[in-house]
C-alpha cells in the first residue's frame, strides 16, 4: 500500500475518499500536468520546494495509450 495517494480536484478527492477504504488523512490533492509551466518559475527561483526527504519515491501513472501518455 502506498503512503500516500495524489489526486487532482475536489471532485476526484471526494470519489475516492467516497469509494474507497484508504485512510483518509493520506490522501493528497496536487496540482495537474496542465500547470507544468510553473517549471520555469521554479527554476528562476520564484517559487522554492522544500524537500525533506532525500529518497523521494514518485509513482507516476499514464494512459494505456503509449501515446496519449507521452502527449
Amino acid at each position: 500500500m502506498p503512503s500516500l495517494v495524489a489526486l487532482n480536484g475536489p471532485v476526484a478527492m471526494k470519489l475516492y475518499q467516497d469509494g474507497s477504504c484508504y485512510p483518509k488523512d493520506q490522501i493528497i490533492e496536487v496540482e495537474a500536468l496542465r500547470y507544468l509551466y510553473l517549471q520555469e518559475a521554479i527554476a528562476n527561483r520564484h517559487i522554492t520546494i522544500n524537500n525533506p526527504s532525500k529518497n523521494l519515491q514518485i509513482l507516476v501513472l499514464g494512459d494505456y495509450s503509449p501515446n496519449i501518455t507521452h502527449h
